[in-house]
């Protein structure tokens, strides 16, 4: 089993939309407030950030980046975050509901479970999965290994 994070689009950087992040008032003054940052406009500025990310979470499994044409992101629907498992045939064992508020990883842990055996043995979970997401997505091409 290997585990993913995708790098996508910042959710709420400080040159956003939201007046009060434009201010550059908001959450002064707190630890909080280094943790948000412009959107990135060239892909070196969007590395940077992931690679930032990744020291930060200290997730322990790679990380890669998406494009700045957020390919990846538009591909699974990600954006803002989102919980996806990719079975052994390239099919979607998983597919969370949009975050942050539908990041529920106990869903994911009891798929996770049911899809052990069939891995086990080097087969496609499939039906075991209880699939929530039957579509295969594109593969998108344009996002790398940050490391």
């Amino acid at each position: 089993m290997q585990f993913l994070a995708i790098y996508i689009r910042e959710a709420h950087p400080l040159d956003g939309v939201l007046p009060e992040r434009q201010s550059g008032r908001w959450l002064m003054g707190t630890p909080e407030r280094g943790l948000f940052v412009e959107d990135p406009v060239t892909p070196e500025e969007r590395l940077a950030i992931a690679k930032q990310c990744e020291e930060d979470m200290g997730l322990g499994f790679p990380m890669l980046i998406d494009d700045l044409d957020d390919t990846v992101s538009s591909a699974y629907a990600a954006w803002p975050d989102r919980l996806y498992l990719v079975d052994l045939d390239g099919t979607l064992a998983f597919r969370g509901d949009i975050g942050p508020e539908g990041f529920k990883p106990d869903q994911l842990g009891r798929v996770l479970e049911r899809c052990s055996k069939a891995w086990a043995q080097g087969s496609a979970a499939g039906a075991a999965a209880n699939l929530r997401g039957k579509a295969k997505p594109k593969r998108p091409s344009g996002h790398g290994r940050i490391r």
